[in-house]
């Protein structure tokens, strides 16, 4: 099968951003996963989740401002938490915080935000402290701070937090508020792995395909992105796709490569689709050769800015290839393509322009 590109996403239980890479990127930022860049796509799922997971609560006043925002009644629970919150109750601070960050039955206030976060985990609130961590790495409604960020995630981390598990890893990876440590980096990964974690299932899988802090090990490698792809998560369906098309050109591995990188096409990977539009337009390995087909992905991929894509689209249209001809349409995706930087589009633009 023809090479695809691995792929990094960003994701949540819910929602999902993806982003692409390849192997030869030196930003590692951009090719592992972290907790918390999507968490602004969760404000109320992620409200109503912090409001609801604080359980077997003694106090029947916290208890009845859990009840009131559970049924939306935010500024009832504004009013009931805010006395608890002054007299150091960690929960209350946490929610207060939350609801100063969201506008959630009150003015929305980055700075108070940040001001009961930071007594929240002054307190010992391991999800104020990750939300800390957050904060000061990407800057919301605090100045970006990497070492500030770090102390924070370590707080969270060392309390059994796998989200903070996860991006304290990171920050190891890319030296980011503490100096660059693979060996540490995959140490606060398999913490997290052992909370079957597929962020940072995923995250192993990429060092052990780099060979990162561990040797080169693409066996180690797909058995990570197996255990994250099984939880769903879509980068490590695609780099299993990459992987199995890489080895011997069996149809059982030919199969499973179809497989994973279909999820990956169907989930948005931009490199995926492009792989499958590849494999449409030839015709090999398992799928019977359709232009038309192969069109659709390609102009799937080219839409995410896919530069291959747009580049292989661009040349159908001057080909009639599974679209009618349309020279504009050429035109407009080998310029596309061409800006990216493709030569061979550059060059084929050339052409449709004498």
């Amino acid at each position: 099968m023809f090479p695809a590109k691995e792929t990094n996403s960003l994701s949540a239980k819910v929602f999902i951003t993806l982003l692409t890479w390849t192997a030869k990127t030196t930003h590692l930022m951009k090719l592992l996963l972290r907790e918390g860049t999507e968490m602004r796509k969760l404000t109320y799922f992620f409200s109503f989740f912090i409001f609801l997971y604080l359980g077997n609560l003694s106090a029947d006043s916290f208890s009845n401002g859990m009840a009131a925002a559970k049924n939306g009644q935010f500024k009832k629970a504004y009013k009931i938490w805010m006395p608890l919150a002054k007299k150091g109750h960690a929960k209350a601070q946490f929610n207060i915080a939350f609801m100063y960050l969201r506008g959630m039955g009150i003015s929305e206030n980055t700075k108070k935000a940040r001001n009961w976060f930071l007594k929240s985990a002054t307190n010992g609130h391991v999800a104020a402290q990750f939300k800390l961590g957050y904060m000061y790495e990407f800057g919301e409604g605090v100045k970006k701070n990497y070492r500030i960020s770090a102390k924070w995630y370590a707080k969270a981390a060392r309390r059994g937090n796998k989200m903070a598990q996860n991006n304290l890893g990171l920050m190891y990876v890319n030296g980011m508020g503490v100096q660059k440590n693979y060996k540490k980096a995959i140490h606060w990964f398999r913490k997290a792995c052992v909370k079957n974690y597929p962020m940072s299932q995923f995250n192993l899988g990429v060092l052990y395909s780099q060979g990162l802090g561990v040797p080169l090990n693409y066996s180690l490698a797909n058995k990570w992105y197996e255990k994250a792809a099984a939880q769903g998560h879509i980068g490590a369906h695609n780099n299993l796709g990459v992987h199995y098309s890489n080895q011997k050109p069996t149809k059982k591995n030919l199969r499973k490569a179809l497989y994973h990188i279909r999820i990956a096409a169907d989930n948005g990977v931009p490199s995926a689709q492009h792989h499958l539009g590849l494999l449409y337009a030839t015709g090999k390995d398992l799928i019977p050769k359709d232009y038309k087909k192969a069109a659709e992905w390609f102009h799937r991929a080219a839409q995410l800015g896919d530069t291959k894509s747009q580049y292989f689209l661009g040349m159908m249209y001057a080909k009639g290839l599974g679209v009618p001809i349309d020279t504009s349409e050429a035109k407009k995706w080998l310029t596309r393509a061409a800006r990216l930087g493709h030569d061979e589009a550059l060059h084929k633009l050339s052409v449709l322009m004498e």
